[in-house]
């Protein structure tokens, strides 16, 4: 490389003398050389082709050319001169993010897109001194960027070495994550993204949200699983250079041949019309709807600052409240194919996170991560399972798809898709992400939506398998982010939870039977059952559906009935469930067989009379269940097992109670869809009767040759069913006792699938649960502790536990090496070695005075068995063509699906919470977030658009109730708004008829795939590839400025309206109003292609103004219009009511203690207020809190005037 360190030095001296010295005189304030490489290019082809290909060398090269160049020009005394050269301007076409891959692999690449998050700056060690523990030699060692490795050897032979941390080179980092620009991405494609990694001089250049184009070398870094390195690895960009792209609302290139045809639209006499029928075709009607969003995409004149620096809003925001079936989604997914660049986010994705921006912890470096949302990188979209994934609902095991309630949908849109939600009501086992606890948290919608390509399919050590869209989020095991599914490899940990939250309600006989079942009364319960107007069957039996219905229901349930179908009644000692009956379930389950008729049923078990102590067992619990002894006969069997003949005495047990069998097929059928159902006690008897029937409990020996030392395992097995759905099923029923279980699936000489539980902890938490119950369990000897071998379930997070052990690393080293913990504590400070569970413990005891309170707490939640890491065991993909789905779980975001811990979804804007909607108030105004958390402040720019749909708080518009009044949006979010529009389904002949003709006609073009006639009201009169290169230019070369008249107009329009409300007593328009009207005005002109706001841009803007005021702004009452109603929520004259109200029982409490309320009402009505007003009022200010009622008929003023 001589030569080349040769050239670079002529190229320096010969291109950039200038730029060489000014750095030497600048360094170490400045540490960079900016190398264009199109000067290197120029210069020397050869050079710069090798810059490309092999960039580590020739950078290091160039390196030492520009130390040697800039000898002559360094100050006097400068010490450790070690510029950078940075590379910048390659004439090789740009990469996107998705297509990086294996063929720029530690090449000089180019890329460009919008920076996701970010983290704090981190010091690195850059060069690591090690002393040797034996002779105290120093040693130095490069170091990798993502591990450090110590020396092999020291000049006296030993190879034990300590690391000197204080005596060690650092040097800043910082990561961020780049992805894929919006404008770039169409359709389906889901956005990709790419870690950079940026040193020194290059950290805290960027921020989240700005578009950037970087110049780094491909790169791979090891993905760790739990044992080590894995075989797929990820990639990142070592970054050399980084330049800030202007923001411009879309890089379009236009031709002057289209040039052309943009200015001759702009000056068609018909250009608004045919714009108006360019917005969403397919839609009938909705005029000024569809002028309002064309003038929203033109948007109004940017760049523009008062006096005092204040920037003022460009961007109209536009709210549609729609009743359902009205087109919103259509429209707005027609929107998002038509704007240059486009965001379609639904509510409840759209949280106050997911929307503007956030703070959050980066369990990797220890730091915290500025993360930008949708409204600062434009991006959305909704991710969802397969629709056979078994979820836990309510403690039932059910399809994700069985919640699914199509005929209570509604639908929306979400990045431009149509998704249909359904509300539902039912708790799903979920985690608390910070603590890691196992939670029981409500779910509160359920989505789904058509999906078409690949799904990826992740096979679990645990026996569980997932099927999921490529971006659904999982917990990993690594580094307790949320990670996509698809960057997810064989080997990889995701994080379950091991315990599933207690069930402690009874499990009544009333809720394990179907409707048909018969209920025998006795004579005092049929004068009960008559007393509520009822009749009795001949037989004195009543359906069970017909008492699930009637109010003595709940005292019912609680007593004990002899219970049948038509034919055969039997009775049980209880009126629920109990340990002895959940036992013989059990023991039914694993070895026994069950028929079940419509006229009888029969109930079997046999077992050997050396079962002894199983068969006492049994009969105590009959006795308890039944009152009677259990129904055996000793016999001879004979059979063959393994290919022998076995024979022994048998007692064979069998019953034919419909009620057993009932009872039975309700907890064991439908894959244990209702096991989960069984509460602490009985769920602990039916596994102790699986364990008596078919399971065992044993310890078995082995030897470590490496360590030279016999182990032994604790092991228990159940062999229950040949069915995958029972046995996955039954593995979450362990996780109820803390026991983590393996599927092991059956086999061509197996034909039943086998359950095991291996790991000491696990097996001693399954006998120390079913010991009370089972006999198997109460005669287990388990292995001793320091002899058994550990499982899976002991296995917790590397990279938290790595930034725990480097602090405990700092601690006294000696005593460290005395306790033994200081090789483990560097292994796990560079995750070379997984952690258990025990082994964090004994850091924790060691360490934990010397530990600050929350890392103590943060150990804590790591020990805790709430959780463990499933092994990843394969990962493939499956085409799929239909309905995906997922929950919204509000509290938690995440839930249990398929045995593995998944993230949840989307909904409506109105749907969203009152803290997530808040958020958007800065957002929306200002365009601007604001992030205040960890010690950052920082403020990111969202300077786009809003086009937001809602629904009516009650599903269809009242026309008697205000509009604020029906959806559940604050005032002061919808004051943000600049136009809202109500649309309403009103039934009219005529209209309806043109509304089907033009659907209609939609739908015959579109299923005989022709071209419709030119002119056809379902095409666009403008290209839609057309109309968006349209709206980019103008949006990029127009910047229209007010001209008088147009001040005029906007002006006289604004002081006739408040003149108005002089006259009327209330508020028809507030100045907000005015600015909505000029950013209005400037989009028309700006569609024109008009440097100046004239005339017509502003009667434009005021005649949609106008049309939104008199729709919904008017008060009904009174019949004037009255900005109130939305700013405030209530209208002037509503308000005036209340304030005349308040002053009426003000009046009447100084004669009286407590007010009659029909006092008030009759003075109310002497003041004009009708007494249906009045009631309303009192009810709204009991509400409020104005008031209270000391009894009924009575109120009172909460505080009282001061006299």
């Amino acid at each position: 490389m001589e030569e080349v360190v040769s050239v670079f030095e002529q190229f320096f001296g010969s291109c950039m003398q200038h730029q060489v010295s000014e750095l030497a005189v600048a360094f170490p304030q400045r540490k960079s050389l900016e190398l264009d490489f199109s000067e290197l290019e120029k210069y020397n082809v050869e050079l710069a082709d090798g810059m490309v290909e092999n960039p580590d060398e020739y950078l290091n090269a160039a390196r030492r050319a520009l130390v040697n160049s800039a000898q002559a020009f360094l100050p006097p005394g400068t010490k450790g001169f070690a510029p950078y050269v940075r590379v910048y301007n390659l004439r090789y076409p740009l990469v996107s993010v998705q297509y990086l891959g294996s063929e720029h692999l530690n090449k000089l690449v180019k890329v460009d897109g919008v920076i996701a998050w970010i983290t704090q700056i981190s010091p690195r060690m850059h060069t690591a001194v090690w002393e040797c523990l034996h002779c105290e030699h120093r040693l130095k060692t490069a170091t990798e960027k993502h591990s450090i490795k110590p020396p092999r050897v020291c000049q006296c032979g030993r190879s034990n070495f300590k690391l000197l941390e204080e005596s060690s080179d650092f040097l800043n980092v910082q990561r961020a994550n780049m992805q894929d620009l919006v404008e770039n991405l169409r359709g389906n494609v889901p956005t990709t993204n790419v870690e950079l990694w940026m040193e020194d001089d290059l950290v805290n250049r960027i921020a989240p949200g700005e578009k950037v184009c970087v110049t780094g070398i491909l790169r791979l870094r090891p993905v760790k699983d739990g044992k080590g390195k894995s075989s797929v690895y990820a990639k990142f960009l070592d970054v050399l250079h980084l330049e800030k792209k202007e923001e411009d609302f879309e890089e379009l290139e236009v031709t002057a041949e289209e040039e052309a045809k943009i200015i001759e639209l702009s000056r068609d006499p018909q250009f608004f019309q045919k714009v108006n029928k360019s917005v969403a075709p397919g839609v009938f009607g909705y005029d000024e709807m569809k002028q309002a969003i064309a003038l929203q995409l033109f948007g109004g004149t940017p760049h523009k600052f008062l006096p005092d620096g204040q920037r003022i809003r460009s961007d109209a925001h536009i709210l549609l409240i729609g009743d359902p079936g009205t087109s919103k989604s259509t429209l707005l997914s027609y929107v998002s194919r038509l704007a240059p660049k486009c965001i379609t986010v639904g509510g409840k994705s759209a949280s106050s996170v997911g929307l503007t921006a956030s703070a959050e912890k980066d369990e990797v470096s220890g730091g915290w991560i500025l993360k930008a949302g949708a409204m600062v990188l434009a991006n959305g979209g909704m991710v969802c399972l397969h629709p056979d994934s078994k979820v836990v609902f309510d403690n039932e095991i059910c399809g994700v798809s069985e919640l699914f309630d199509a005929e209570r949908a509604q639908s929306a849109s979400v990045g431009g898709v149509k998704v249909e939600t359904a509300v539902v009501e039912g708790k799903v086992a979920s985690i608390a992400h910070s603590s890691l606890e196992s939670i029981c948290v409500p779910a509160t919608k359920i989505a789904r939506k058509h999906y078409c390509g690949k799904l990826v399919r992740l096979d679990f050590d645990s026996g569980f398998s997932l099927r999921v869209t490529p971006d659904h989020l999982l917990l990993d095991g690594n580094s307790l982010a949320w990670v996509p599914a698809r960057r997810f490899a064989e080997g990889d940990f995701s994080v379950s939870l091991l315990k599933l939250n207690a069930v402690n309600k009874d499990n009544l006989l009333f809720d394990c039977l179907p409707d048909d079942w018969r209920v025998c009364l006795s004579a005092e319960e049929s004068k009960e059952w008559t007393a509520i107007g009822k009749r009795v069957g001949a037989a004195k039996t009543v359906a069970l559906g017909e008492i699930r219905g009637s109010s003595v229901f709940e005292k019912w349930r609680n007593k004990s009935f002899a219970l049948g179908k038509k034919f055969k009644f039997s009775r049980f000692f209880s009126s629920c469930v109990t340990p002895e009956l959940a036992y013989l379930i059990g023991f039914v389950y694993g070895d026994g067989c069950v028929k079940q008729g419509k006229r009888r049923s029969a109930v079997f078990i046999i077992q050997s009379t050396k079962h002894a102590a199983q068969l006492n067992r049994l009969r105590e619990c009959w006795q308890s269940v039944f009152g009677s002894k259990m129904p055996e006969r000793t016999r001879f069997s004979q059979s063959v097992i393994r290919g022998k003949a076995v024979k022994s005495d048998c007692v064979r047990i069998q019953s034919s109670s419909h009620l057993f069998a009932a009872v039975y097929s309700y907890f064991t059928s439908l894959g244990l869809k209702h096991l989960l159902e069984l509460n602490e006690e009985n769920m602990k008897a039916f596994i102790a009767g699986c364990m008596d029937s078919d399971g065992c409990i044993s310890n078995k020996k082995g030897f470590n040759k490496k360590a030279n030392k016999e182990y032994v395992v604790s092991h228990s097995e159940f062999l229950l069913s040949a069915k995958e759905e029972d046995n996955l099923a039954f593995l979450l029923a362990l996780r109820r006792l803390d026991c983590l279980g393996k599927y092991v699936p059956a086999t061509a000489q197996s034909k039943v699938g086998r359950i095991r539980i291996t790991s000491r902890e696990d097996v001693s938490a399954l006998v120390d649960a079913i010991k009370p119950y089972s006999v198997k369990a109460s005669q287990a000897f388990l292995a001793v502790k320091n002899t058994a071998v550990r499982g899976a379930s002991g296995v917790i997070p590397s990279a938290p536990v790595a930034e725990i052990a480097r602090q405990i690393a700092k601690l006294n080293t000696s005593k460290l090496v005395e306790r033994g913990l200081w090789s483990r504590t560097w292994e796990y400070r560079h995750e070379t070695r997984p952690l258990s569970r025990s082994n964090l413990a004994k850091m924790l005891e060691f360490a934990k005075t010397s530990l600050d309170e929350a890392t103590v707490q943060k150990i804590n939640c790591l020990l805790a068995r709430d959780y463990f890491l499933d092994k990843i065991t394969r990962v493939s993909q499956e085409d799929y063509d239909g309905y995906v789905y997922d929950l919204y779980v509000p509290k938690s975001h995440n839930f249990l699906a398929d045995g593995v811990l998944v993230h949840n979804c989307v909904d409506e804007l109105d749907k969203m919470d009152d803290e997530d909607r808040s958020a958007l108030h800065q957002a929306m105004e200002q365009q601007i977030v604001s992030v205040a958390k960890a010690g950052m402040i920082t403020q990111f720019q969202t300077r786009t658009s809003v086009l937001a749909a809602a629904n009516p708080k009650h599903g269809r518009f009242d026309p008697n109730a205000l509009p604020a009044q029906q959806f559940e949006i604050s005032p002061t979010l919808l004051s943000r708004f600049d136009l809202i529009f109500p649309i309403r389904d009103v039934i009219d002949e005529s209209n309806d008829r043109k509304i089907a003709a033009h659907i209609l006609l939609g739908h015959k073009y579109a299923a005989e795939k022709q071209k419709p006639e030119e002119g056809s009201a379902v095409i666009p009169a403008i290209p839609v590839d057309f109309l968006r290169k349209y709206i980019a230019y103008a949006r990029k070369n127009i910047a229209p400025i007010l001209s008088q008249e147009a001040s005029d107009k906007i002006q006289e329009f604004y002081l006739e309206m408040r003149r108005m409300g002089k006259k009327q007593n209330n508020f028809p328009i507030t100045a907000r109003y005015i600015e909505g009207i000029i950013r209005l005005a400037e989009a028309s002109a700006k569609a024109r292609l008009s440097p100046v706001v004239g005339m017509q841009d502003a009667e434009r803007a005021i005649a949609l103004q106008q049309y939104v005021l008199k729709e919904v702004f008017m008060d009904k009452e009174t019949g004037k219009i009255d900005t109130d109603v939305i700013n405030i929520g209530q209208s002037k004259s509503r308000i005036d009511k209340m304030r005349t109200v308040l002053a009426i029982i003000r009046g009447l409490e100084k004669k009286f203690d407590q007010v009659a309320k029909e006092d008030v009402y009759k003075e109310a009505a002497d003041a004009g207020i009708d007494r249906t007003n009045s009631e309303r009022i009192i009810d709204d200010l009991l509400r409020q809190g104005e008031l209270f009622s000391p009894k009924a008929g009575y109120v009172k003023n909460t505080t009282r005037d001061k006299d």
